[in-house]
């Protein structure tokens, strides 16, 4: 069993939540049943302290998680120091006011988010346990898989859901070179989410 990072969208990250999505088709993605996947997602600190605790907020549903340590590993601290003063610029350069003690207040007025290939792991909410993993076309979809993979119905194609999906991957895939028309083979994986 090995735990891998994989990334969602906002969108996505929701039909997880909700227990919607359960499948995911992903160009060169190797895993194996057993394997435990863990989502990164759009994300950005509302809370932190300078002892290496950070509680993110998520940007797909707006959730604030509790404090966690953001970089476990770090023994020595510099990991964090580098994050801490990186976000100290920042939120210098945008003018975040300060409260009499000189903590930044409305930071999350003030702070971007964070695309999600750049999630640490200690932040990441979701863990996802592959059930089952094979190799297909992408136009092989079926429409339950459609169903699996999140896609909301309708989409502009006739086939009902399967169509919703056509317009999902395209959405994050044809701008990359790998359009539904072109095809590809993907990983289909099946999982399910730890709680």
């Amino acid at each position: 069993m090995k735990e891998r990072p994989i990334i969602f969208t906002s969108e996505n990250v929701l039909a997880i939540k909700s227990g919607i999505k359960t499948q995911t088709r992903r160009l060169k993605f190797r895993c194996e049943p057993g394997d435990i996947l863990w989502v990164k997602e759009s994300w950005k600190p509302y809370w932190w302290e300078e002892d290496g605790y950070v509680a993110p907020c998520y940007k797909a549903d707006g959730e604030k998680g509790g404090q966690q340590e953001l970089f476990p590993d770090d023994i020595s601290g510099d990991q964090f120091n580098d994050w801490w003063m990186n976000l100290g610029e920042k939120l210098e350069r945008k003018k975040c006011p300060k409260n009499d003690d000189g903590n930044y207040i409305d930071v999350m007025d003030y702070l971007q988010w964070s695309p999600a290939i750049f999630m640490p792991k200690s932040m990441s909410r979701f863990r996802l346990t592959v059930i089952h993993v094979r190799r297909e076309k992408l136009q092989d979809i079926t429409e339950t898989d459609a169903i699996w993979e999140g896609a909301q119905g309708g989409g502009t194609h006739p086939d009902f859901w399967a169509g919703a999906f056509r317009d999902i991957w395209d959405g994050i895939n044809k701008k990359r070179g790998y359009g539904w028309e072109t095809n590809p083979a993907v990983e289909v994986i099946d999982f399910e989410r730890n709680e």
